[in-house]
């Protein structure tokens, strides 16, 4: 939100404290709250938006000075939403559960940008730190001890029967209020993009918990695809050959590179025979589960297109153009890279951070000349057609973050979270200390010093992330475009395959916000599970040739047997009640 500053975003902060302003008692004032006027501009950098105007020609700093002028509550802001610190004068005290794993980093506290949060807060956080491989069972047990935290990041991943269920277990605090009277700076960004205000509230209107929201550092913006198809294109330019669009040009091309280069696994391929976002599938009209077709639920694999796209694979497995080993070498998300970097493979599903020569230049993997591997759009079965995607991989909004009803001062926890959804606490989350690990350019982007990109001691830039930044751990507004100012031309054009994977429709996805009641969710899951298993046990069989073809009818009559109408009905009403949110 620097040199785009999101008017609207500024003036709903104005707003909400304005009206918190008009109706707080005196009472209700959290302890050791700062004296007016402290420190309002501390760490921010900020000077060229200070002007910013509204429609009818008022700086937007005098249109806020009537209502905040004479506020003296502990977390009042500026008018540019800088947020007064710190939180408390006296020191305090919070606990956190997060999944966080580094090699070369003992504890959290460890970590730069933490140091710096407490010295501007001055909060201290008690972090509870699960190794990430272990947080599922070590929350299970947390739950289980009654001895939670004050703040829990993941519950909707986490937490057994969802969201609501642990606000109905009385683990969770539903935090709509303190979201209203505590937390303008959520509020008004998570108001500012309909589908992030739909994607943040229950289907009965509340907000019992808040979401780390994605922006591009500028204003709240979806997360571009990172993950995607990759092709050998230094292969295909000494081919003569263009970059695939259709199902036949790929097909085309891996026989090429099994002809030409002898590769044994000319596609790395997933292992339950479909990938992740349906980079193959979805060229056939479904999606490897569940989709939308307009504003109808259906079930991908009981679809005729579905069977379309297994016996295609089947021959192209046939034709030995699929890793023969794909149900173990496993290429869901990311492809084996020494497939790849070694002429095993010349096309997969990898991330960007593996694209277009990096894994000749920053991991050493090859040492072939021209190696390239360029990002390529999702196949399509006609020339021209749009591509479609299975998955937005993050949408705008990611993981959720609850306040539990152990907390002692829940005010303060959703003061402290709010400073997340500032510009200022967004910088300091992504990007660590101004003049240290980051700069800010003469337009007005943070781009990080050589401290992170090329670091003294020896740490590589993604581990420098991890020990000056809480990186992928990271929540309140996530900038997800930190990597395109990393200064490193070689990481800026590996994200050009984003925009490429960007492109696709994501028309069919069920929206990742669309939720189900305990009741619905306990029915679902005793049917789903074992038609999952079923699908993925027969669809591996079909592709690999070990079932014969002439069973896939009594496949497709053992969805419905198993209780998928049941199922896909279960997603109808829940989506139903989305859209009517």
């Amino acid at each position: 939100m620097r040199k785009k500053q999101v008017l609207a975003v500024l003036l709903c902060v104005m707003m909400v404290l304005s009206l918190a302003a008009c109706g707080k008692k005196e009472e209700k004032k959290p302890a050791g709250t700062p004296n007016q006027g402290q420190e309002e501009n501390q760490g921010s950098g900020q000077e060229d938006s200070d002007q910013q105007e509204t429609q009818d020609g008022t700086d937007v700093e005098d249109a806020a000075q009537g209502d905040t002028e004479n506020d003296t509550d502990a977390g009042q802001e500026s008018a540019l939403g800088k947020p007064e610190l710190p939180l408390c004068e006296t020191k305090e005290e919070l606990s956190f559960w997060i999944p966080w794993t580094f090699a070369y980093l003992d504890s959290i506290d460890e970590v730069k940008n933490i140091q710096e949060l407490e010295k501007r807060t001055n909060v201290h956080i008690n972090w509870v730190s699960p190794a990430s491989q272990e947080a599922n069972e070590k929350f299970g047990l947390m739950l289980a001890s009654g001895d939670y935290p004050d703040i829990l990041r993941g519950v909707n991943q986490y937490y057994p029967g969802g969201i609501e269920k642990g606000v109905e277990d009385g683990i969770l605090v539903d935090m709509t209020d303190l979201i209203n009277e505590y937390m303008p700076h959520y509020q008004a960004i998570r108001t500012s993009v309909p589908e992030v205000e739909k994607a943040t509230k229950t289907d009965a209107g509340k907000t019992p918990v808040i979401w780390t929201i994605a922006s591009d550092d500028e204003e709240v913006s979806m997360e571009m695809v990172w993950a995607g198809l990759f092709v050998r294109k230094d292969w295909l330019d000494e081919l003569s050959m263009d970059l695939p669009e259709t199902i036949q040009d790929w097909h085309d091309m891996l026989k090429a590179f099994k002809d030409n280069y002898n590769c044994e696994a000319p596609l790395v391929f997933a292992a339950d025979g479909t990938f992740l976002q349906g980079e193959f599938v979805s060229a056939y009209g479904v999606l490897p589960e569940f989709y939308l077709d307009g504003n109808t639920v259906k079930y991908g694999p009981a679809e005729p297109g579905y069977r379309q796209y297994v016996e295609t694979m089947r021959d192209w497995y046939a034709e030995g153009l699929i890793d023969p080993n794909f149900p173990t070498n496993d290429g869901t998300l990311v492809a084996d890279n020494a497939y790849m970097a070694t002429g095993k493979s010349g096309a997969g599903c990898s991330a960007w951070g593996y694209s277009n020569d990096l894994l000749k230049t920053d991991y050493g993997m090859t040492d072939v000349e021209n190696f390239w591997l360029e990002g390529v759009p999702n196949p399509v079965l006609n020339e021209g057609d749009t591509p479609q995607t299975a998955s937005t991989m993050c949408g705008y909004v990611k993981e959720a973050l609850a306040i539990t009803s152990n907390c002692k001062n829940p005010e303060l926890a959703a003061r402290w979270l709010d400073y997340f959804y500032t510009e200022e606490g967004m910088l300091l989350n992504a990007y660590g200390m101004e003049g240290e690990t980051y700069e800010i350019l003469p337009d007005g982007t943070p781009q990080y010093t050589e401290l992170v990109t090329n670091n003294p001691d020896g740490y590589g830039m993604s581990d420098a992330f991890k020990i000056y930044t809480l990186d992928n751990s990271s929540f309140g507004l996530y900038s997800w475009a930190r990597y395109f100012h990393t200064g490193r031309e070689a990481y800026t054009r590996s994200m050009d395959c984003q925009y490429t994977w960007n492109e696709a429709k994501t028309d069919m996805v069920i929206p990742a916000a669309v939720s189900m009641t305990d009741e619905e969710i306990n029915a679902y899951n005793t049917a789903y599970t074992a038609i999952q298993t079923l699908v993925n046990e027969k669809t591996v069989k079909y592709i690999m040739g070990t079932e014969d073809m002439s069973t896939y009818d009594a496949f497709v009559q053992s969805l419905y047997e198993y209780g998928i109408e049941d199922c896909i009905q279960y997603k109808q009403t829940a989506y139903d009640r989305y859209l009517a949110r």
